[in-house]
C-alpha cells in the first residue's frame, strides 16, 4: 500500500494513501489588479502626468517638474510592486482524525510550520480583539497561531464555522 509522509520539525508523520484529510485548506491574498492591469496603469499614469507638462518643454518650470514626475512614477511602480511581491503568501490547513498541520510560506520563500493534535486544539474567533476584525486563531500545543489576516472578515467567518464544523 502506499505511503505519504509529512516531514514537521520535530517528527516524520506516515499516512496511507486512502488516509485523506478531512480538510484541505490552501488561501492567499486576493489580487485586484492583474498584471495587465498594473502595465495598463503605469501607462496611463505616465501619459496624464507628461500631457500637462508638454506646455512647458524648453522652460525652466519643465525641469522643476520633471524630478516630481520622476519620482511619482518610481514610488508608484515600487509600492505596486511591492504588492505584488507580497501577495505570494501561502497558507496551507490540512487536517486529519489525529492531526492538524498549518504551512505558511512567507513572501522571501521560508516556511513557517505549525501541528498540534485536533482533539486538543481549538478554533478562534475574537469580534473586537486583534489587529484585524474578526481575528481568527487557531490554538493548540501550547500555541496560537493567526489563520488568514488577509482574508475578508466575512471570509474569516466562514473559514471560522468550516473549521469548527471539522473539529
Amino acid at each position: 500500500m502506499p505511503y505519504s509522509t509529512i516531514r514537521s520539525n520535530k517528527e516524520t508523520y506516515s499516512f496511507s494513501a486512502k488516509d485523506e484529510p478531512k480538510l484541505s485548506i490552501r488561501i492567499w491574498p486576493n489580487r485586484s489588479l492583474p498584471k495587465v492591469g498594473f502595465i495598463i496603469l503605469m501607462i496611463m499614469v505616465w501619459f496624464c502626468m507628461s500631457v500637462p507638462m508638454i506646455a512647458f518643454i524648453g522652460s525652466s518650470i519643465f525641469w522643476g517638474l520633471l524630478p516630481f514626475f520622476i519620482i511619482t512614477l518610481s514610488l508608484l511602480f515600487f509600492l505596486l510592486n511591492k504588492s505584488y511581491d507580497d501577495g505570494n503568501l501561502i497558507e496551507e490547513l490540512s487536517i486529519w482524525s489525529d492531526l492538524i498541520i498549518v504551512n505558511r510560506v512567507e513572501p522571501n520563500k521560508t516556511i513557517k510550520s505549525w501541528e498540534a493534535n485536533p482533539y486538543w486544539s481549538s478554533v478562534n474567533l475574537y469580534n473586537n480583539k486583534g489587529p484585524v476584525e474578526d481575528y481568527l486563531t487557531l490554538k493548540g500545543n501550547g500555541r496560537e497561531i493567526e489563520l488568514g489576516s488577509f482574508l475578508s472578515p466575512s471570509e474569516r467567518k466562514c473559514l471560522h464555522s468550516e473549521l469548527k464544523r471539522v473539529l
